[in-house]
């Protein structure tokens, strides 16, 4: 088994990318408490994302587990 670390993410496709970066924006916007409503949209894109980008074989099976538990808080035991 490969190190996990930020190595998962630098062979990340643009539209995984983008959808990180949207998340995290997201994510500051829902903790600035200013009336953000779009965080489970940001959650769910990036979710699916990840999923594709394993499903297409852009990323590792080990790489999207990591993206899962660092983003979004999902364990491989949790599911």
């Amino acid at each position: 088994m490969m190190d996990i670390d930020n190595s998962f993410e630098k062979t990340l496709n643009p539209c995984l990318k983008d959808a990180i970066a949207a998340y995290l924006e997201g994510e500051e916007k829902a903790k600035a408490n200013i009336g953000y409503l779009e965080f489970d949209c940001d959650y769910c894109l990036l979710q699916s994302e990840i999923n594709s980008a394993e499903i297409e074989r852009s990323i590792t099976e080990e790489q999207a587990w990591y993206l899962r538990k660092k983003y979004l808080g999902i364990k491989r035991t949790d599911i």
